[in-house]
């Protein structure tokens, strides 16, 4: 039979353990895999989407309001599927109905110039695609099991390197023909994601259940962890606020400056090579530094690169405030994941849930607020 994670050996020292990681174990290569195909169609198409719709003619208020529906019905989203896939212990019914949506309700947004039927089309794809990090990342921690837990960030780094390569391939492509290759190169792309996610064994058949309803598990949270969620609640409003500025308008600043879409790929790549550094060392950094210190100088780290955008006047410097992504993402987000974890009441879901969910709901209101100002600015 298949060979499951637990029996994977560990190797002893950081440098081992670097090299075992990078090793091709057959278990430990479909997390990768899996994680690598995600994100490579993710980087298809979401981050030049607020290029395609200004591509159209739409304002910015516009992209805004549009770039905003779409946390709003993840924020929904992800609860429902998830709380429905630990009920019914359907993850993988899930993750492929819902898959299988996202991507054809987004490739169709190529054929689509009227701002109600986009917003229309945004609101049910990301429905649709917002359990899928959360519910795969469960799945994977469980697979990989609790000896094998601290492996989970090196396996999440592979999706940083899908990201990077596909970023940089498709604004190649993109520059060569034209801006609807974003949609066809993510259409491709899904289909032997679609297949990858088929074949996977998600590992909830040895975790713990619960048959606790979701508001009395959210209500559970809030009573017993009032002033650790109060706290990070904070924190991840700032850096959603920081996270939704850059993700949506940064790109269309900078083509507003001259740039084409061979610079969007590089900005890109260029953000996920040291996302990727510090995803390999997360553990180590979290370790060291510890949770509340980390998200810090994440806070501090996205100050410096807003003020730094707000000062450019070429495009082409703007690589340079990229190789600060790693510290206000990468390190933001394992930190997030790891107290997210701590915090969280039971449940297979809910594990890692909380992060998600909740920078996606503060990412609204920066956006939202993004958007106001630009419509009176």
């Amino acid at each position: 039979g298949d060979k499951v994670a637990s029996e994977v050996p560990v190797a002893t020292g950081w440098f081992d353990q670097l090299l075992f990681k990078c090793s091709l174990d057959p278990v430990l290569t479909r997390t990768k895999a899996i994680y690598f195909m995600i994100f490579f169609q993710m980087a298809c198409l979401k981050p030049f989407l607020s290029v395609y719709f200004k591509s159209i003619d739409l304002s910015y208020s516009v992209i805004g309001l549009l770039s905003a529906i779409s946390p709003i019905a993840g924020f929904f989203g992800a609860p429902i599927l998830g709380s429905l896939a630990d009920k019914f212990h359907a993850h993988k019914l899930v993750l492929l109905v819902t898959y299988a949506l996202g991507v054809i309700l987004d490739f169709s947004l190529m054929f689509q110039t009227s701002p109600t039927t986009i917003a229309i089309t945004i609101v049910t794809g990301s429905f649709c695609s917002s359990a899928l990090t959360p519910i795969l990342d469960a799945g994977i921690i469980n697979f990989l099991g609790p000896e094998k837990k601290a492996l989970y960030g090196f396996q999440r780094l592979w999706g940083s390197v899908g990201w990077g390569i596909a970023s940089a391939l498709v604004g190649i492509i993109a520059f060569q023909t034209d801006i609807r290759s974003y949609f066809f190169c993510a259409l491709a792309a899904g289909i032997p994601t679609w297949f990858l996610i088929l074949m996977f064994p998600l590992g909830y058949e040895n975790n713990e259940k619960t048959d606790l309803p979701l508001f009395p598990r959210l209500y559970q949270l809030f009573c017993t962890q009032t002033m650790p969620l109060l706290s990070f609640l904070f924190v991840v409003f700032i850096a959603g606020n920081a996270y939704g500025v850059i993700s949506v308008f940064l790109f269309v600043v900078l083509k507003d400056l001259g740039g084409d879409d061979i610079l969007l790929g590089i900005s890109l790549s260029t953000t996920v090579s040291t996302e990727i550094i510090f995803f390999i060392f997360s553990e180590r950094i979290l370790n060291k530094l510890g949770v509340k210190i980390t998200l810090a100088l994440s806070l501090v780290t996205y100050i410096v690169r807003l003020v730094y955008y707000g000062l450019l006047s070429s495009p082409w410097w703007v690589l340079p405030a990229e190789l600060l992504h790693g510290l206000t993402f990468a390190a933001m987000w394992a930190a997030c994941v790891k107290h997210g974890s701590d915090i969280a009441p039971p449940g297979n879901f809910f594990a890692v849930l909380f992060p998600s969910v909740l920078l996606l709901f503060l990412l609204v209101i920066s956006l939202l607020l993004s958007t106001i100002s630009l419509a009176y600015s």
